[in-house]
C-alpha cells in the first residue's frame, strides 16, 4: 500500500547519512530500452506441477533495520523462502545522479548476506524518486518521462551489484498511485516509462533477473488493461498486484467486486492478460495481508485469531484455484507505530516480535505447500463425511441428522438455546508408513457470520439418528482444530491442526456468535456442494 511504502527512508529522523562517490555509478552508461522480453522466453506458469512460494515484507533497509537478523529469522520460522525488500532510490542517490549513500548500500549489502544465509531468496522493490530528480519532497512521485534514463543508468548498477543474487527486481511500489490524489488516479501510460526503463536495465546488469511490474493497490481490471494499451506487453516478466481485501475485514473468499480491492478480482485480470497474448505470464502478489488494527468502517480490522485463519485460507485458495499466481508477498513481518491503526499492525509479529497466531498459520500453509512438493510420495486423499448433525440446546431430544442443513449459532452466548453441528469422517485408507502432514476441511456457506466456530476433535461414537443435544460426544482434546474468522457465503476452505496418523475423525462446529451460520449438510442433493475433508498424505 501507498502509506506503507518500502522504500521510503523514515530513519532520516535518525540516521545522518555519510556521502561517498563511486565512480562505477557515475560512469555507468546504458543503451536506450529497444525491444521487449520476447514471449518465448517466459515459460509456461499453469501447469499442474506448480506450487506456490510465498514471502514475507521486510523494512530492512529502514525501521527493521536494528532487528534486521531476528526479523529476518521469524520469515524463516514462517516456512516462506522470499524476502521482499524496499529499495528506495531517494536514499541510494540522495545527493544527486551517481553519488550514492554508502551507509545505504551497506545496509543493502548485510541484507542481501544475511538473506542468502538464511536460504532466502530477494524479491527487491526499485521506487522513490530522489529529490533532485522530482523537484519535490514527494517519495510516491514517478520520475518524468523525459529523464527516465536515470532509472534505467540505477536500475542497471543494482542489478549489476547484485547479479545472481537478488533474484527479483519490481519497478515501483503501486504506481498508478504516485499522484498523490488517490490510489489508480495515475494513467498507466505516466508509468510505462518508467517500467521500460527499469526493465532495460535489470536486463542489461542481471540478464538472469525476473523483472516484475510494479504491484498495483488491489487488483484493478482497468488500470491492467490501460497497461496493454499503452504498449506495456513484453516489459515485465511478472504482473503485480497487491490483493488487499476491502472492505478490510472481508474474508478472503470474497466474491469479485467493482472495486478492486478483492482477491478474486484476479480472474478478471487474468482474462486481461490471456485476451493481451500474455497467459504465459505470472502473476506475483507482491502484497497482501490483514491488519489487526482498530480501525473505522472500511479500514476496520480483524482480530489475531482471525488474520490467523484468513491468511492461511488465503494461501490454499490461491494454490488451489489459481495457477498462474505463482508467488504471493505476506505484508508484513513485524507491526509498526509511525502511522494509523490500520497501517500499524499487519504484521506477522507485533513490534516488541512476539509472535501472532498468523506467523504459526503462514508455516502450517507453507508446511502443506511444502507436501505438494514430494511427488514421490505424497498424495491427498478426500473423504465424505459418514454423519452429519445438528444439535439445538431448545429441543434437547430432537434428532436432525437427515436435514440438508447444518447449522451453528450461540443464541447469545451462554443463553438456553445454543445450536452446534458435527461432522463425522471415516478413517482413511492409508498404506503402512503413511501419515497426515495437513488436513482441510471444506464447507458451502449459504448463510455467513462475522466470526467463525471453533472446531474441537470429539468421540465418534455417534449417529445421525441419535445425536442430540442431550446425546453430543464429548471433546477428544483440548486445543481446538480451528478457530475461525468470517465466513462469507461460498465454498470455504478452513486449514486444521491436524498431522500424523489419522483415525475416523469427529468434528464439533461450535458457534462465536450469534448471527446464524448454515452450512450445506452431506444430504443436500447437489454434490460439489457437501462438506469434504481433504488430507495430504505422505510415505
Amino acid at each position: 500500500m501507498t502509506d506503507h511504502l518500502p522504500m521510503i527512508r523514515l530513519s532520516r529522523r535518525v540516521f545522518a547519512p555519510v556521502l561517498v562517490t563511486l565512480a562505477v555509478a557515475s560512469a555507468l552508461t546504458v543503451a536506450p530500452p529497444t525491444s521487449p522480453r520476447a514471449v518465448a522466453e517466459t515459460p509456461a506458469v499453469t501447469s499442474p506441477e506448480r506450487v506456490l512460494e510465498t514471502g514475507v515484507e521486510v523494512f530492512s533497509l529502514w525501521r527493521d533495520w536494528p532487528v534486521n537478523g531476528v526479523v529476518l529469522d521469524r520469515v524463516v520460522e514462517s516456512g516462506s523462502g522470499w524476502v521482499r525488500v524496499g529499495v528506495g532510490w531517494c536514499s541510494v542517490e540522495e545527493a544527486g545522479p551517481g553519488v550514492v549513500s554508502e551507509w545505504y548500500v551497506q545496509r543493502l549489502d548485510a541484507t542481501v548476506v544475511a538473506a542468502e544465509a538464511r536460504g532466502l531468496q530477494v524479491l527487491a522493490t526499485l521506487g522513490c524518486t530522489p529529490g533532485w530528480l522530482s523537484g519535490s519532497g514527494s517519495l510516491t512521485v514517478l520520475p518524468p518521462a523525459l529523464r527516465v534514463g536515470e532509472v534505467q543508468r540505477v536500475a542497471a548498477w543494482l542489478a549489476g551489484r547484485y547479479a545472481g543474487r537478488i533474484a527479483a527486481w519490481e519497478i515501483w511500489n503501486e504506481p498508478d498511485c504516485s499522484a498523490g490524489t488517490g490510489c489508480g488516479a495515475t494513467a498507466p501510460e505516466v508509468y510505462l516509462p518508467v517500467l521500460r526503463a527499469g526493465f532495460t536495465g535489470v536486463r542489461a546488469g542481471d540478464p538472469g533477473a525476473v523483472v516484475v511490474s510494479g504491484g498495483i493497490s488491489g487488483v484493478n481490471t482497468g488500470w491492467v488493461e490501460g497497461l496493454y494499451a499503452a504498449g506495456g506487453r513484453g516489459w515485465f516478466d511478472a504482473l503485480g498486484v497487491h490483493p488487499y481485501q476491502g472492505p478490510a475485514a472481508e474474508p478472503p473468499e470474497a466474491p469479485p467486486a467493482d472495486h478492486p480491492y478483492r482477491i478474486s478480482n484476479v480472474e478478471r485480470v487474468r482474462a486481461v492478460m490471456v485476451a493481451a497474448g500474455d497467459a504465459a505470464v505470472p502473476v506475483w502478489f507482491t502484497e497482501f495481508g490483514w491488519t489487526t488494527g482498530a480501525g473505522e468502517g472500511w479500514s476496520a480490522g480483524v482480530d489475531e485469531a482471525t488474520q490467523a485463519d484468513y491468511l492461511g485460507r488465503a494461501i490454499d485458495m490461491v494454490q488451489r484455484q489459481y495457477p498462474y499466481v505463482t508467488h504471493a508477498f505476506v505484508f508484513t513481518i513485524r507491526d509498526r507505530d509511525d502511522w494509523n491503526a490500520y497501517e500499524n499492525n499487519f504484521g506477522l509479529t507485533r513490534l516488541d516480535g512476539s509472535p501472532k497466531p498468523a506467523l504459526g498459520a503462514l508455516r502450517n500453509a507453507n508446511d502443506r505447500l511444502d507436501a505438494l512438493r514430494q511427488p514421490d510420495d505424497t498424495r491427498v486423499v478426500t473423504l465424505d463425511p459418514v454423519a452429519d448433525a445438528t444439535a439445538w440446546q431448545a429441543s434437547a431430544g430432537r434428532s436432525a441428522g437427515a436435514a440438508t442443513t447444518l447449522e451453528v449459532d450461540s443464541r447469545a452466548a451462554g443463553g438456553s438455546s445454543r445450536v452446534t453441528s458435527y461432522l463425522r469422517f471415516p478413517r482413511p485408507d492409508l498404506a503402512p508408513g503413511e501419515s497426515v502432514v495437513s488436513a482441510a476441511l471444506t464447507v458451502q456457506v449459504t448463510d455467513g457470520t462475522v466470526d467463525g466456530p471453533v472446531i474441537w476433535p470429539t468421540t465418534t461414537v455417534w449417529s445421525e439418528s441419535t445425536l442430540s443435544w442431550k446425546r453430543q460426544p464429548t471433546r477428544a482434546a483440548t486445543v481446538p482444530l480451528a478457530d475461525l474468522g468470517a465466513m462469507a457465503p461460498g465454498p470455504v476452505t478452513l486449514p486444521l491442526m491436524l498431522a500424523g496418523p489419522v483415525g475416523e475423525l469427529s468434528l464439533e462446529l461450535y458457534a462465536q456468535v450469534d448471527d446464524g451460520l448454515r452450512l450445506v449438510s452431506r444430504e443436500d442433493p447437489a454434490l460439489d456442494l457437501r462438506p469434504r475433508l481433504t488430507l495430504v498424505v505422505t510415505g
